[in-house]
């Protein structure tokens, strides 16, 4: 087994690392899904350390890359806080409306 498979240790189980190990000559080798997909969970997360980062940085990138998300502030397109009640307000109020017509 190459030296570094030993290090993936922290990352994947060991009956993983065995098979990936008897698969590729060394870690480099992996494809990141194959790998990601065998990662143990982080905390309470349905992903390994690999896709979690990958998706933080995705959502990340989405939320800073839209301007109407709601709590960027500081920018000239930015939310008023009481635009912001205004919306959170319309919002309710029309779930409270279409509850009452569904009942």
């Amino acid at each position: 087994m190459h030296l570094h498979f030993v290090l993936l240790k922290f990352v994947l189980p060991s009956q993983a690392i065995k098979n990936l190990a008897s698969l590729y000559e060394s870690p480099e080798d992996l494809d990141v899904y194959v790998a990601g997909i065998l990662e143990k969970k982080v905390g309470k997360a349905e992903v390994g350390p690999t896709f979690l980062c990958i998706m933080v940085d995705q959502f990340r990138r989405w939320k800073e890359g839209d301007r109407f998300f709601v709590d960027l502030k500081g920018y000239a397109f930015s939310f008023t806080p009481g635009k912001l009640y205004l919306i959170v307000f319309h919002l309710s109020t029309s779930a409270e409306r279409r509850d009452a017509l569904a009942t």
